[in-house]
């Protein structure tokens, strides 16, 4: 349920304002710590499946390829 706050007034530089621009969207977190991991996983696996598809790439162009080289490689990318 809502209600309406009577008393509430914006602040600027600590006075009163008669009007003021307020953001509703700002920080709002709503995301919990479970789903903030379920992304961080998400997020992990996709950065491993583009190191995988660059270096798919890099290997159909360079056939053979030493590891520090292709370290190299995956850094330009």
């Amino acid at each position: 349920m809502f209600s309406i706050n009577e008393q509430f007034a914006p602040l600027k530089n600590g006075k009163i304002q008669k009007r003021g621009k307020i953001n509703l969207i700002g920080r709002l977190q709503l995301s919990t710590e479970k789903s903030s991991e379920e992304d961080s996983d998400a997020i992990i696996q996709l950065r491993i499946l583009r190191v995988q598809e660059a270096i798919v790439a890099i290997m159909k162009m360079r056939k053979r390829l030493a590891n520090a080289a292709l370290q190299t490689e995956l850094l330009r990318c």
